[in-house]
């Protein structure tokens, strides 16, 4: 969620009550002489705003709306104490299109202030007339500028994000989607990622209303700014409800598609990952929209959080069933990701573990001889050494996986011959001695390994 600046708070009076003051006697040519150094200034104004006639009220609701565009804590402050939050929002419903645009405006620059100030435009009822200028209005500028008053209302915490979805927000929004005006469009797409994200995340059942529309634009829309904040929305739908999104063999492959041509490949690889962990439903389509290749670019891609998210993907992707996991490891991708144990940075090594762990527990039982073929064991072994538990842990499992196939399959040679099943019995004691129980079952099974007539363990390849 956007963090709006912050503010000088607000004194605000416990009746809410506007400030009087007496008529405006200044001619409209001065107002412009006005300094706005204190809040008597904004009472002038206000005045003329409230009851002046409509060419002076123009003038001052612009002088006002400008005075808060050079992020000046003080101004915003000062109008707020002026009464002009209550002035602005009856402004805003004026029948001249201009006043209502420049009080908007304003609104929209008040919102940036203190959580204080920004909780005086939700009790004057601004969000509520708001929603409905979004809705109603004929000027698509002035749907616009009542966006920005809602996005930067949203931003300010989850609980005005609340009051603005309550309102209303989304539907409104959704039902004036038109893809034809750009301004209002990228507006829309900044103001639906700021109502749907945040902690803690707002109901389901506004996930559940916004995803399918968002999907959509997201996978039809050129233009990069509103494909940067979808996707931000995106991440969070995925985050807590993917089954809500509603994909299709069709925007499934558009997905793997803007792997290779969007600026947000790490986000986009996020939100694949989490569709893939949510729900395995989606996951044969992936594949079959060419994601195994394009998991296989991403692996060699120059910047590590998207090689660390490709390998986050890659192991969600070998949970969901035998089957898949035997179709990745056909692939040559474990192989890839095997040597990037060697080459990669240290702290990508989690991720990296975390994935060939993951291959050796749910692959079919026939395909545990190909990975001991292609050097799987050693880079699980290697870690064990480490202080890092949640590795170790990992790694452990893995190899576990490993040797339990070679108890239940004991006229096979491939763990003899392809994994150092003395060096495991060594590593292994010794975390078994530090309490780590499943290193005990590890061991257990390993000296059982060696007690099996055949071949004599190998130190390894």
């Amino acid at each position: 969620m956007s963090s709006p600046p912050s503010a000088i708070p607000a004194q605000i009076d416990s009746d809410n009550e506007v400030p009087a003051v007496q008529l405006c006697s200044l001619p409209l040519s001065e107002l412009h002489t006005l300094d706005l150094s204190t809040t008597q200034d904004f009472l002038v104004l206000l005045e003329v705003l409230a009851h002046g006639d409509q060419k002076s009220a123009l003038t001052a609701v612009t002088t006002i709306r400008k005075s808060l565009t050079d992020d000046s804590d003080q101004r915003i402050s000062d109008v707020v104490e002026a009464g002009g939050v209550e002035i602005l929002h009856t402004a805003m419903k004026s029948g001249n299109e201009q006043i209502r645009w420049q009080a908007i405006g304003a609104v929209a620059n008040l919102a940036t202030g203190t959580s204080k100030q920004v909780s005086r435009i939700l009790k004057a009822g601004c969000v509520a007339t708001l929603v409905d200028i979004v809705n109603l209005d004929r000027s698509w500028d002035i749907k616009e500028q009542a966006l920005w008053a809602l996005g930067n209302v949203a931003g300010d915490s989850p609980s005005c994000r609340d009051r603005v979805l309550e309102a209303g927000a989304i539907a409104a929004i959704l039902s004036h989607l038109q893809q034809d005006y750009l301004p209002y469009m990228r507006c829309a797409s900044w103001v639906l990622s700021n109502l749907i994200q945040g902690q803690p995340p707002p109901d389901h059942s506004y996930f559940t209303q916004v995803a399918p529309c968002i999907l959509s634009l997201f996978c039809t829309t050129d233009d990069m700014d509103i494909r940067s904040d979808l996707c931000s929305a995106l991440i969070d739908i995925t985050t807590y409800c993917a089954n809500s999104i509603g994909l299709n063999q069709k925007t499934c492959a558009t997905l793997v598609q803007l792997i290779d041509t969007s600026e947000k490949d790490a986000s986009i690889v996020r939100i694949l990952g989490n569709i893939v962990a949510l729900t395995g439903e989606y996951t044969h389509m992936f594949i079959e929209s060419g994601l195994l290749e394009k998991v296989d670019r991403l692996l060699r891609h120059t910047k590590v959080e998207i090689r660390k998210q490709t390998c986050w993907l890659l192991r969600n992707i070998c949970t969901k069933s035998p089957n898949i996991t035997d179709k990745v490891i056909l692939s040559g991708l474990i192989s890839h990701v095997i040597s990037l144990v060697k080459t990669d940075s240290h702290h990508m090594q989690k991720e990296i573990v975390w994935v060939l762990a993951t291959t050796c527990s749910h692959c079919s039982p026939q395909y545990i001889s190909e990975l001991l073929h292609i050097g799987i064991s050693k880079p699980l072994i290697e870690v064990l050494y480490l202080e890092d538990e949640e590795v170790v842990s990992a790694a452990l499992q893995g190899l576990i996986a490993l040797v339990e196939y070679g108890k239940a399959n004991p006229h096979t040679e491939a763990l003899r011959l392809f994994m150092d099943v003395q060096e495991l019995i060594v590593v292994g004691t010794h975390l078994a001695r530090k309490g780590v129980s499943a290193a005990q079952r590890l061991v257990r099974a390993a000296d059982w390994l060696i007690s099996v007539p055949g071949k004599k363990a190998n130190r390894g390849r």
